[in-house]
């Protein structure tokens, strides 16, 4: 009988009684007193002075890196134009033409 399998039909199924109990009134006690027990500290008080003295040292550096404007001179954004610089060994001969030509190079 090598290559059969032999089907067996499935157990009738039969719906399980539920069964609800009541708690007892201690262990209810118990759940809501651990709910609301306040859990100890883990961190360390001098690990956290340490981290709250870094941040501020890194926000004073911050500050003196990068000043705040004391006066915005306009309501209006700068043009990006304006203040750009002009490029290293200046733009001479080449402004407002094209010749429609590509350039390339080979190597």
């Amino acid at each position: 009988m090598l290559g059969r399998v032999r089907k067996v039909p499935p157990a009738p199924r039969r719906p399980a009684p539920v069964q609800r109990r009541t708690l007892p009134d201690g262990y209810r006690r118990a759940i809501m007193a651990h709910r609301q027990a306040v859990r100890p500290s883990r961190v360390d008080p001098a690990i956290a002075e340490a981290v709250d003295r870094q941040t501020a040292a890194m926000r004073e550096l911050s500050r003196r890196a990068f000043p705040e404007p004391d006066v915005v001179a306009d309501a209006a954004p700068a043009s990006i134009v304006a203040g750009a610089a002009p490029p290293p060994g200046g733009r001479k001969g080449c402004e407002g033409r094209s010749t429609g030509r590509v350039r390339t190079t080979t190597v």
